[in-house]
Order: structure tokens, then C-alpha cells, then sequence
């Protein structure tokens, strides 16, 4: 089972990116279409990576992606099972979940540390539009580097030159890592809580109501037997008693 993890990140301080990346940390598709305060829920139901991801066929069987808590749920994305305290399969599939769906989040690191652009506000004189296009563009080159075996980009611990770091802190970029007193700067990597959106989660109550549907249709039609990926991950760390790794 191909695993793919999607994720959001506030980049230059206007704008909200959704991605799917690979486990080479590609990224295979992108949204930006919502401001920074959006919710990450509404604003992947709002975007063109959800269509796609709801035609048949689009996604081969056996597939799906990944998404943490603030998504759904649902038969091509797979979420963390919550309030785990005192189930250890559960807390086991949760560990391997993290595992994989860290992949988008060192995507976003290594795009962040290597584009210095991404760490600072835009020009004024930049429109959306063209905020769109440059973060698409820095995205293009992100995999190609990564396509043409070039480990030191690939190393989200790449760190600027003197020089342009000192170019950066001229023109007002801020560091996205944790402080010594390990305060994170939520200026570049707060995207809006995940419920502010929907305070009463009707739409989430939608989305899961739809589900159900779904998985009780899919089930009559191969005689019973269909679950949901997370469920099919889920039974698959029982039967192979996996646990979660302990350092």
C-alpha cells in the first residue's frame, strides 16, 4: 500500500498551502487557494485536490493518503484514531501514521529552509496571483532537485550561507524553527486552529455522515467485506501485533 501524506503550511504570511507528497518528499499536488486563518478542513474541502481525490479510479485500490486530525476520516484518506489513552493497537496504528505522515512536514521544512523568499513577507507590489505562481515554481524546483540526486537539498537540517542570511535578516525573514526557549514562531507556521471554521462541525458531521454511506454501499457490493483504509491499516497492526517503537 502506497501511503501519501497531506498537509497545510502558511507560506509568506498571506496564504494557505495544502499538499500531497511522496515518500521521496515530492510533492505531487498543491493548492493554494485560502488565506492563512482558514481552516484546514474547509479549506481542503474547498480545493481541487479533493475532487480529484473523490473520482472513481483516481487513486488506484489499495491506495490512500494521509492527513492528521483536522480532515475526515474517509475512504481515500486515512486519519489518527483519537483519544488513544489505554488502547494499545490503536496508539500503534497512531505511531506508524506519525511515521509516514512526517514526510510532508519535512517537505515543507526543506522548501522553507532552502527558499529564503518563503521566510519573509512579499513585496506589496505582489498579487495573489503571482504569490501562487512563485510558491508553484519553488515547489517544481523542490522535486527537481530532489529527482536529480541532489542529497545536500534534500537535508531539511540546510542551513543559508552567512551572506544570505544576512540578506534575509535585512528584508524582515523570520525563522520558522523553535527558539532556544522552544517557543515556535507562529508567524509563518500558524495556519488557523482546526475547528474555527466550523465551531458546531456540521461539516464534518456531513463529511462522516457521507462516509458511512459509502462504506455501507461499497460493503453490499463486495459481499460485506469493505473497510475503510484506516480500519484495513488498523487490523493489519493487530494481526501482525505491532507496537509502537519505544527508544
Amino acid at each position: 500500500m502506497l501511503l501519501l501524506a497531506c498537509s497545510c503550511q502558511q507560506l509568506i504570511t498571506t496564504t494557505l498551502q495544502q499538499a500531497i507528497c511522496d515518500h521521496k518528499r515530492r510533492f505531487l499536488a498543491i493548492s493554494i487557494l485560502y488565506g492563512a486563518a482558514s481552516s484546514d478542513l474547509l479549506a481542503f474541502e474547498g480545493s481541487p485536490l479533493r475532487v480529484m481525490l473523490e473520482k472513481e479510479g483516481f487513486l488506484a485500490p489499495g491506495l490512500c493518503i494521509f492527513g492528521d486530525n483536522a480532515y475526515v476520516n474517509r475512504e481515500f484518506l486515512a486519519t489518527p484514531y483519537p483519544n488513544v489513552s489505554g488502547n494499545k493497537e490503536k496508539d500503534a496504528y497512531n505511531f506508524f501514521h506519525s511515521q509516514l505522515r512526517i514526510n510532508i512536514e519535512c517537505a515543507f521544512g526543506i522548501l522553507v529552509s532552502r527558499w529564503g523568499f518563503l521566510k519573509k513577507k512579499a513585496p506589496k507590489k505582489y498579487s495573489i496571483a503571482k504569490i501562487i505562481s512563485t510558491v508553484s515554481c519553488l515547489c517544481s524546483l523542490h522535486n527537481f532537485l530532489i529527482d536529480n540526486g541532489n542529497e545536500s537539498y534534500a537535508l531539511s537540517s540546510y542551513r543559508p550561507t552567512p551572506q544570505d542570511a544576512l540578506a534575509l535578516a535585512f528584508e524582515g525573514a523570520v525563522d520558522v524553527e523553535e527558539r532556544m526557549d522552544g517557543v515556535r514562531v507562529p508567524t509563518l507556521t500558524g495556519g488557523g486552529e482546526h475547528f474555527d471554521d466550523d465551531p458546531t462541525r456540521a461539516v464534518r458531521r456531513r463529511i462522516m455522515r457521507i462516509t458511512e454511506t459509502y462504506e455501507r454501499r461499497m460493503g453490499h457490493d463486495a459481499d460485506n467485506t469493505y473497510v475503510l483504509p484506516r480500519e484495513a491499516m488498523f487490523i493489519h497492526v493487530v494481526n501482525n501485533e505491532l507496537r509502537r517503537l519505544i527508544i
